[in-house]
């Protein structure tokens, strides 16, 4: 499945997918690919942020919904949604662009 995303976070960060990157949900979590080759496997509980994204959460929501699903605290639900974003920024998947103010 392939689709625009956008995503806002609390950091003026604005996160869409990479060009190319499609994404299929599978029995153990996401199978992601770029286009080029490259494969990924999302399981629990990065595969339910993805999928939250991908439904266009915001971002306030996205964090709250991740301390009931991973049984986590506040602190740590964010901390666990900006590392994927990260991590998927650094993997090419998706694409992160800064903006001020």
């Amino acid at each position: 499945m392939t689709k625009t995303v956008k995503v806002i976070d609390p950091l003026l960060a604005h996160y869409t997918l990479a060009q190319g990157v499609k994404w299929v949900v599978e029995t153990h979590g996401l199978i992601l690919t770029d286009g080029k080759g490259k494969v990924w496997l999302l399981h629990y509980p990065e595969a339910a942020i993805w999928d939250l994204l991908m439904r266009e959460y915001p971002m306030d929501k996205v964090f709250s919904m991740m301390t009931y699903i991973a049984s986590i605290n506040s602190e740590e639900a964010r901390n666990l949604v900006l590392n994927a974003l990260n991590n998927w920024t650094q993997e090419g998947l998706m694409v992160k662009e800064v903006r001020h103010g």
